[in-house]
């Protein structure tokens, strides 16, 4: 499935590179050159889990092992069942966004996107590349422990460019470093009980 640039129709990405990139190279949004065939009747019949596969998988099906990513991004993040239900107010139906990590609407995208990306990666050979790079960077400045080293990937060459190291990344309930770890599937608490001893390990 085709993307095309919001400004030129001549450019073009697959749907993972669509994900990756996230405006086109001339500064445009991405949008499907066209519909995919979905059944919207049968997916509202559907939990909050079929309905997020059917529909991510429907638009991205450049990214493989749909419904295991949705299942690992929000299984358990979220204080509700539905993660984003509709109450009764008055004659009015509301939409609660609120529910997530972080009591804040981001958190449906949010959760679902490190992974959509991660796999991304992986489908188009920019992971490992990513990996090795970060593995070397840290060595370079004879890091220990943890750090999170970010990068960009430039729209115009797809190329990896390294953006800056964080040795000691935060740890609020909003900081990148700790939500990206609980969104490969470890918990905050599990993250603190590695790096403790791993600093008692290495204190020795």
């Amino acid at each position: 499935m085709l993307y095309h640039s919001t400004r030129n129709r001549s450019l073009t990405a697959n749907s993972a590179e669509a994900v990756l990139e996230g405006l086109a190279p001339d500064g445009g949004l991405y949008m499907p050159q066209a519909l995919p065939a979905f059944d919207a009747k049968a997916c509202l019949e559907g939990d909050f889990y079929a309905m997020a596969t059917a529909l991510l998988g429907a638009f991205l099906p450049d990214i493989p092992h749909m419904e295991d990513l949705v299942r690992k991004a929000y299984t358990g993040k979220f204080e509700t069942e539905d993660l984003t239900p509709t109450v009764a107010v008055g004659d009015l139906h509301v939409l609660e966004l609120f529910h997530g990590p972080t009591a804040a609407f981001k958190d449906v995208a949010l959760s679902i996107l490190p992974r959509l990306m991660s796999c991304a990666m992986e489908k188009e050979g920019k992971e490992e590349e990513i990996r090795a790079a970060a593995t070397k960077i840290f060595k370079a400045v004879d890091g220990q422990g943890l750090s999170r080293v970010d990068f960009f990937l430039e729209h115009e060459t797809n190329r990896v460019v390294f953006n800056e190291i964080n040795t000691l990344p935060g740890f609020t309930s909003i900081s990148m470093y700790p939500k990206m770890w609980n969104n490969m599937g470890k918990s905050t608490t599990e993250l603190l009980d590695d790096l403790i001893a791993f600093a008692e390990t290495a204190g020795k």
